[in-house]
């Protein structure tokens, strides 16, 4: 009698309606990413970014400094420490001293993984290009780009319309790499990267490859006003917005 009773409670107790709506809410899992560069010693507007971004992850894109030296990079990373976000760097042409560089911050290239997302972030700082252990190491890397959406991250364009301030600017090694650099992350599906370098925030397509520069953060040789790029990650669409700071 008691598991008759039992059974019937089971099978007619109403149970709670769940919205498929709220089902669709709770899968969609955003991640939000803040793209930065050219920082240039300016670590009042850094810290104002850093405020300002709404945002997981922190990623600037090189010229932390502006002569690269230790105690430069040392009052970047507090600022960045105090801003109490995860973030990575990258290093840039002004980050010219490579070894204090790597002590204060680590590798200059590295991957990150969010879910199906991958971030592949390049030092093509200097100026006789990537070097072959850099390159052997983004030829392995790029293969899962095949399956996963990847983003290439570096602080130097590849290429522009117009402009020759890009990566192998009066260097053959250096702009050799750059269109090997082009190419791999082409043909391997990489469609989007992200830069600095120009000190203007605009976009780009050349070759089936979509160059974002999201301009500067110092308010110093700057053709805009100091502005970051904010991204958007739904598993499926990538989206990309300016800010301004403020």
């Amino acid at each position: 009698m008691i598991i008759i009773i039992g059974l019937c409670l089971w099978i007619f107790w109403p149970r709670p309606v769940i919205s498929p709506a709220l089902v669709r809410e709770q899968e969609v899992k955003i991640f939000k990413m803040a793209i930065m560069a050219d920082v240039h010693n300016d670590n009042e507007q850094l810290a104002k970014a850093l405020r300002q971004a709404q945002s997981e992850l922190v990623i600037v894109a090189g010229d932390l400094t502006i002569n690269g030296n230790k105690t430069e990079l040392d009052k970047v990373k507090k600022t960045l420490d105090g801003g109490e976000k995860e973030y990575l760097v990258v290093p840039g042409n002004h980050d010219v001293i490579k070894k204090q560089f790597n002590n204060v911050f680590g590798p200059g290239y590295q991957i990150y993984r969010k879910d199906n997302l991958k971030l592949i972030l390049i030092d093509n700082s200097y100026w006789a290009g990537l070097g072959e252990v850099q390159k052997n190491w983004i030829i392995k890397e790029v293969e899962e780009c095949k399956i996963l959406t990847c983003l290439g991250i570096m602080h130097m364009p590849l290429e522009h319309n117009f402009s020759e301030h890009i990566m192998g600017e009066d260097n053959k090694q250096g702009t050799a790499d750059a269109k090997w650099l082009h190419d791999i992350l082409v043909e391997n599906g990489v469609k989007n990267i992200f830069t600095g370098h120009l000190h203007y925030l605009t976009g780009y397509t050349i070759e089936n490859l979509k160059t974002n520069i999201v301009g500067a953060i110092s308010r110093k040789r700057n053709n805009q006003t100091s502005r970051m790029m904010e991204v958007e990650w739904d598993g499926k669409e990538l989206k990309t917005k300016v800010v301004e700071l403020e």
